[in-house]
């Protein structure tokens, strides 16, 4: 795969000023301005619900990058095991990577990642 050109995370809500929230890494203070209250929006507080939500999402880029390569990474390997007929391993393979609980076939859980482009911690 190829090195990344942007600025590596973790990325977070660093401050809001002004009606904006402020997008930093360890690297880069305020890498990106996010419109945090609108005139339109319901208004909790200081914050519009929708553009919190956008700056999580932002703010959870470079995690949930990173997760889609893994998973990519995972369902080719999975999908070339079951081409060439070793399905166990396949199904192992998914387990062991804790993406399904091996007795019931359910996802495991949901993503640190997810979580935190959701708005949580």
């Amino acid at each position: 795969m190829t090195k990344t050109k942007h600025t590596p995370g973790p990325w977070y809500i660093s401050e809001v000023e002004n009606g904006y929230a402020f997008i930093s890494a360890n690297e880069h203070v305020r890498l990106a301005r996010v419109v945090w209250q609108i005139e339109d929006d319901e208004v909790c507080g200081e914050c519009s619900p929708s553009c919190e939500a956008n700056a999580h999402l932002i703010a959870a880029a470079p995690e949930l990058l990173e997760e889609h390569k893994e998973w990519a990474s995972l369902i080719g390997r999975v999908y070339l095991m079951i081409r060439q007929g070793r399905s166990e391993e396949a199904a192992d393979l998914i387990v062991e990577a804790e993406v399904i609980d091996y007795q019931s076939g359910e996802p495991v859980a949901v993503s640190d990642a997810i979580t935190k482009a959701e708005g949580g911690e």
